[in-house]
């Protein structure tokens, strides 16, 4: 979160962000783009940056939330209301803006100044989901770069966006992955970016004009994280610019003000200023952007906007607090104009955590030997392999062998079991081994499995068919097995590679060829092994425990394929019974979790690494026969532990086992749940006579399992792990053990139903209210690896669960009536496949209950980076279909950026009885150069178009424009049934500043 990746907003919303030249006031202007009759003049002042301590900012203070369904207006205010605009976006998300009221600047050229919420965003700087529009940066990316090597770092992002490096005319210039023909460039010091759009405007981001608008790490305070918008500025000299405070201890640096109606060149009388008021949030931990640690702990509490030295301006934000959420909600905006004439404030509602301890248990039968969790389908959602060993009796001359079942399995919220893949390996021994990966970073787990003789591996490649379903195919062999077979993002890229003894594997797409890093240093070979990223770098390492030493050690492995040890230390704490890792506070550090017994004592610690070394936390007493579970069961980004205990006593007297399995209970005591049930076997009563493994529980009597396991998943795709206990026992008859097993499976579900985190509610000054309800089914796959949920380091959200509006309702509480009710339904999600992460839905149906209307948008993507666009849009009442658009596109590659050109448009309008088509060619940097719309009625007589209008553009570039051309001269034939045709020639002429100078034409004609 926070002020660096708001520009994800505006990719949601449309166009919010500081780039977007949509402004809302419109005036008259003379040749030099002033405004006419308006004289300005610069205020001097000092811009440099301002470097504060966060002590000198005052706490925040909570107001007590406005109860959204007893709200009143004060008709003691002034009348007239702060306006918002509210859409729902394609992907699902809700989104609303609140423009501010700003004096207007010279030139026309002000800042694009808005409150704008998206409820897929993280904390910003407003609070949950909320932040300014006109915050932007250029962040390096250590996605594909270890953290400890920054000379690496040659990957950047404006807002979020990817910048493609190219080499033109001798240095190095940066377009957007989604290219709009605006260009980035360096100065020569590399003090700040200049970013120059199709229309002249220039952006600069970092040390401009003195304003040193970056963000330090504060680990060495010399190296850049983040370079912020400094200064914009138009082709007249007409500037804005963005002023910032720092506090180096804490990496953290805020907007303090803006300034704009500058110009160097003019003298004008005044300069307008927004000005920009903070208070500091209590208890906020340390997060971490790309890696370098920042603790930002800024709330905006006001913002004064100055006409010159006039105050015309004030917006209050009050904030409330969910007692199990750090960051504020805002819950209150009121907007104050001249002498401090307040209007009626907009009140903004938020979900709350509900079904606190919802506990759905649902079992099912199965008979597998083994299991293997994971996300086999890349649908977002944990499924299970199942291994079931099925053995083959030979005459005694012959060895036994086994057959192997292999079955990927899914479970829906119902507790449903999908089989979604199955096949069957002849004629194997017993220690056939099967491993998953994703090897080629498409988002599915291929296989790795081990031959009958033990002497290779068969990679076995994912894929889904035409119609989605999952398949395997075999793809290549390596050869040699040694010890430990591991796998991991060892390479930090989106693929899994494959370490089998010294060797590392990495594969290509279609998982055919691969190459392979001799590892330099060796693992102990006694040990017990887990991978998992240790220092926060995207980058896997290993921990190794050494049994015979009692010594813990993390592993790295470098881009060289040296193994380096990162730490160690020796446990002396007592025999370990159970390890596991985790993420278990709020930083990107791996923590470790061990239960242990001491004599007779059991205890349990947690050893945290702080990027040097592991820490020992505080011991606990505990208990014998427990389990533990590490897993995200409450969705918010962090482990947490599950503890599962159970206890066996003899009944001499009763000649029976009784088996007791008290409970559930996670180590902060969110749930204490009774999962007796679980481990039972099915019942044997009545008649069952006493045998050793046969028990009572609450005067029944059962088979005693001789294996239970349990794994935590998100296996119902709520957001939340779930748990997955599977429990087998032997078959039984009145006195009889059998040599089969019955395995039982049972899922609990831990549904929170929770949406504190999303507006539900807003009210307006004029009694208008807009409620929202939201899904929660749709997965996004932003990571395979753990997810940590750092304040202020992502603002696009990181959760796996991403909540859907699925119900809109406006009302108007003055006549206490529904003003309009639409719900909003969704098919096929997109992913982009080399990140993984969601891109939007393939359909997006809105019905209006109201006006009886449906809406259905169908979108498509195109390219590797999945662009999303709308393809058809269809508008029907009731269920007849009144008109439908379809819309043709291309993405035009520009070595490895790429720009979204629509070629056709056909619309149909049934209610009109005719067709409009709409046909587009360009050139080589995309400007339209002919353009064909052709009209056709239904009742037609022969193929002719019974209206055309046929254009042509020849172009030409203005002198200090580095790309966008301007039209020089524009031909129009515009041809009609039963008339003669007209032509219309346009030609234009610009200043070098790119506006119209001359323009003429020889005929008009309004068709």
């Amino acid at each position: 979160m926070g002020f660096w990746k708001i520009a994800l907003v505006s990719l949601l919303l449309g166009n919010n962000s500081v780039l977007s030249q949509n402004n809302r006031l419109f005036y008259d202007y003379d040749n030099n783009g002033n405004r006419i009759s308006r004289t300005n003049n610069i205020e001097s002042k000092d811009h440099r940056i301002m470097i504060t301590a966060s002590v000198d900012i005052p706490y925040l203070e909570y107001d007590v939330a406005v109860d959204v369904n007893n709200h009143t207006l004060d008709t003691l205010l002034a009348v007239g209301s702060t306006p918002y605009f509210f859409d729902i976006a394609a992907n699902g998300a809700s989104n609303f803006s609140i423009p501010l009221s700003l004096p207007v600047g010279n030139g026309g050229i002000g800042p694009n100044l808005e409150i704008v919420y998206n409820s897929y965003s993280g904390d910003g700087v407003l609070g949950t989901g909320i932040n300014l529009s006109c915050l932007s940066s250029i962040t390096r990316s250590n996605e594909e770069s270890r953290f400890n090597e920054l000379y690496s770092w040659n990957k950047y992002y404006l807002d979020g966006i990817p910048l493609i490096a190219k080499w033109v005319d001798g240095k190095t210039v940066y377009y957007k992955e989604n290219n709009d023909y605006s260009l980035i460039t360096r100065d020569d010091y590399k003090r700040y970016f200049v970013l120059t759009t199709q229309d002249g405007m220039k952006y600069y981001y970092g040390d401009y004009k003195g304003t040193r608008a970056y963000q330090l790490s504060n680990a060495d305070q010399t190296t850049i994280i983040s370079w912020y918008l400094a200064c914009q500025e138009d082709p007249y000299g007409n500037y804005i610019l963005y002023n910032y405070q720092q506090d180096i201890e804490n990496a953290d640096i805020w907007l303090k003000s803006i300034e704009y109606t500058l110009n160097d060149s003019c003298n004008y009388t005044q300069t307008n200023r927004i000005d920009f008021l903070y208070n500091r949030v209590k208890d906020v931990p340390t997060g971490f952007l790309n890696g370098f640690r920042v603790k930002r702990d800024k709330i905006l509490k006001e913002i004064f906007v100055f006409a010159g030295s006039e105050q015309v301006r004030i917006y209050k934000m009050k904030y409330i607090k969910d007692e199990k959420d750090i960051y504020p909600k805002l819950n209150n905006i009121q907007e104050f104009g001249k002498n401090n004439v307040a209007y009626n404030p907009i009140i903004i509602g938020w979900g709350k955590h509900q079904g606190e301890k919802c506990l759905q248990k649902y079992a099912f039968e199965h008979r597998p030997t083994d299991v293997i969790q994971g996300d086999f389908n890349g649908d977002g959602i944990e499924d299970f392999l199942t291994i079931d060993k099925q053995y083959i009796m030979r005459p005694p001359e012959y060895m036994d062998s086994i057959n192997i079942v292999l079955e990927v399995q899914t479970i829906d919220k119902k507790g449903n079991r999908e089989k979604i893949w199955t096949t069957t390996i002849y004629d194997q021994n017993y220690s056939f081994t099967v491993i998953p990966g994703d090897f080629n970073g498409d988002g599915l787990l291929d296989l790795a499995m081990l031959t009958k003789d033990d002497t290779h591996f068969i990679i076995m490649k994912a894929y889904l068919n035409e119609e989605g379903k999952l398949g395997y195919k075999t793809t290549t062999r390596l050869g040699g097995v040694a010890s430990p077979v591991l796998v991991g993002h060892f390479e930090g890229n989106r693929k899994d590679q494959l370490l089998i003894g010294n060797k590392c594997y990495s594969f290509d797409d279609e998982l055919v060829k691969y190459t392979s890093l001799e590892i330099k240093g060796t693992l102990p070979n006694n040990g017990s092994y887990a991978v998992i990223d240790v220092d926060g770098d995207k980058y896997d390492d290993i921990i190794v425990y050494d049994k015979k030493k009692k010594e813990v050690v993390a592993y790295a492995i470098n881009s060289y394929g040296s193994i380096f040890e990162l730490t160690h230390f020796s446990f002396n704490e007592g025999e370990i019974n159970d390890l596991k890792f985790g993420y278990f506070n709020n930083d990107r550090y791996a923590d470790i979790f061990f239960y242990c017994k001491s004599g007779e004592q059991y205890k349990q610690l947690i050893y945290y690494y702080n990027g040097k070394e592991f820490i020992k936390g505080e011991i606990t007493e505990s208990h014998p026969n427990l389990s533990f579970l590490v897993a995200d069961f409450n969705n918010d980004g962090i482990s947490e532990l599950m503890s599962c205990y159970y206890t066996i006593d003899q009944d001499k007297e009763a000649r029976a086992t009784i088996v007791s399995y008290p409970g559930c209970h996670f180590t902060n005591n969110i749930y204490d749940i009774d999962v007796t049930d679980l481990f039972l076997s099915p019942d044997i009563s009545p008649g069952t006579t006493r045998l050793d493994d046969v028990y009572s529980y609450k005067g029944k009597s059962y088979v005693y399992p001789i294996k239970h396991d349990l794994f935590a998943g998100d296996f119902t795709g709520d957001g939340r792990a779930d748990v997955l206990a599977i429990s087998q026992s032997r078959v039984t008859g009145p006195g009889v053990i059998t040599r089969f097993r019955d395995v039982k499976y049972s899922l609990v579900t831990f549904d929170e139903q929770c949406s504190s985190d999303v507006v539900i509610d807003i009210i307006d000054g004029n009694a208008g209210r807009r409620s929202i309800e939201y899904n929660s089914h749709v997965q996004s796959r932003v990571s395979k690896n753990p997810l940590i949920k750092g304040l202020y380091t992502h603002w696009n959200k990181q959760y796996s669960l991403i909540r859907n509006v699925n119900y809109v309702l406006t009302s108007d509480l003055h006549k206490d009536i529904h003003i309009g009710k639409k719900s909003y339904s969704y098919t096929t999600p997109f992913y982009r496949k080399d990140k993984g992460n969601f891109v939007g839905f393939e359909k997006q149906i809105i019905t209006d209950s109201l006006l009886n209307t449906i809406t259905v948008n169908t979108y498509n993507v195109l390219g590797s980076p999945c662009i999303l666009y709308l393809a058809k849009s269809e508008y029907r009442v009731g269920h007849e279909i009144v008109s439908s658009t379809n819309y043709g596109a291309e993405l035009h590659n520009l070595s490895g950026s790429y720009y979204l050109r629509h070629t056709s448009v056909f619309e149909t309008d049934l209610d009109k009885q005719c067709e409009k088509v709409e046909q587009y060619t360009y050139d080589e940097i995309d400007n339209i150069i002919i353009s064909d719309v052709s009209y056709q009625g239904f009742a037609r007589v022969n193929n002719m178009p019974e209206k055309r209008i046929l254009t042509n553009y020849q172009y030409v570039r203005p002198d200090n424009l580095l790309y966008k051309k301007k039209p020089s001269k524009i031909t129009t034939v515009y041809t009609r049934d039963g008339a003669n045709s007209i032509t219309q020639t346009k030609r234009y002429a610009y200043t070098p500043q790119g506006k119209i100078s001359l323009e003429s034409f020889n005929s008009y004609f309004k068709f």
